[in-house]
């Protein structure tokens, strides 16, 4: 059977985000997970029609995704696209489903006359950096970031 890229659907949600929370594990401690897994499936189906949320299925089951945006830069007038989100199971890491996730959105972004597509990687995702490199990303600004505890 051939593992095919598809347009996610509601009836999905609840594999994804099951997807989604195993994707964590390896890149975020324990302390940072912490999800509402209700308020991100809405969140996600409100999404639907709007976003691009692709699924790469096997054998009935979603093996890995990817959720991105598209919106107008206010300064140059580009079209962009922005990857919120791409996760494979971390059973089959190394088995082209990543590699096959972005291709497809790189190929659409190209349809659609995008001239930028990006994403976030967090800096002590050296896997996830090394992977996005081999596709053309480059490190082009830092997010910093202040947790702010209410104090």
């Amino acid at each position: 059977m051939v593992r095919k890229i598809r347009k996610a659907e509601e009836s999905d949600l609840d594999e994804i985000l099951r997807l989604e929370l195993k994707g964590m594990e390896p890149v975020w401690d324990s302390e940072e997970i912490s999800s509402d897994g209700e308020s991100l499936k809405n969140f996600l189906n409100s999404r639907l029609d709007k976003d691009r949320l692709m699924v790469l299925e096997y054998e009935g089951r979603i093996m890995g995704f990817l959720h991105s945006l598209g919106y107008t830069d206010v300064v140059t007038g580009d079209k962009v696209r922005e990857v919120v989100t791409m996760v494979v199971h971390p059973d089959h890491f190394g088995e082209g489903i990543g590699g096959r996730l972005i291709s497809n959105e790189k190929e659409q972004c190209k349809k659609e006359g995008v001239k930028i597509l990006k994403l976030e990687v967090l800096s002590s995702n050296q896997r996830g950096i090394s992977f996005y490199r081999k596709f053309g990303f480059d490190e082009v600004k830092k997010v910093m970031i202040n947790k702010i505890n209410g104090d």
